[in-house]
């Protein structure tokens, strides 16, 4: 893919390379969106833009039709990129439900993290999704970062999802969020514990 800096330099790249794109190329796409696109004004052209409207367009097919074609920690980029520009693309959001399972399977507490993380920044609801992350309480205590604990406790307090198991999971790490963690990492968590 040729490389180009700029939010429309992007897009075009897109356009001009559909055929040679990868899952990787893809995330880093929108990775590159999110890293580059602030201010609800911009993001507001951005989903106005003929060419994020295919690339959305385009992505969404590729997670209906051909799943395979992605792996979890790709999923989990592109996701998270969604949630930091605030883009709730319904019917992008709706696969990622419908891949529950597989995500649930294959992905790592940190790619469980992002995922979560974007669907309670954008407000999107899913008890399915979140009872599957819940029941991977062991592997996301044991193998998350604190990161990876703060967003996921943050995540599941701000959309309301109970989960006695994951929240007792991530308390048993205490003496390791407090030791390690950092200010806005301790504060998320609490706050999650409050809520």
């Amino acid at each position: 893919m040729k490389k180009r800096q700029d939010v429309h330099g992007v897009l075009d790249c897109f356009g001009e390379n559909l055929a040679q794109l990868n899952k990787i190329h893809l995330a880093n796409i929108y990775g590159t969106l999110a890293q580059n696109v602030r201010g609800t004004r911009a993001v507001s052209f951005l989903q106005n833009d003929d060419r994020f409207k295919r690339l959305s367009d385009f992505t969404v097919d590729k997670i209906r039709n051909t799943p395979e074609w992605f792996d979890p920690r790709a999923m989990a980029t592109i996701v998270s990129s969604l949630g930091k520009l605030k883009i709730d693309d319904e019917r992008f959001f709706d696969e990622i439900v419908n891949l529950r399972q597989v995500i649930v399977d294959q992905a790592d507490p940190q790619s469980l993290s992002n995922i979560v993380w974007a669907f309670a920044t954008v407000g999107y609801r899913s008890e399915d999704l979140f009872g599957l992350i819940s029941g991977e309480w062991g592997q996301i205590a044991r193998d998350g970062t604190i990161q990876d604990l703060s967003n996921i406790a943050w995540s599941f307090a701000k959309l309301g999802h109970k989960s006695e198991e994951l929240f007792a999971a991530v308390a048993g790490e205490t003496a390791r969020i407090v030791k390690d963690g950092k200010l806005q990492e301790i504060s998320n968590t609490c706050w999650a514990f409050a809520k």
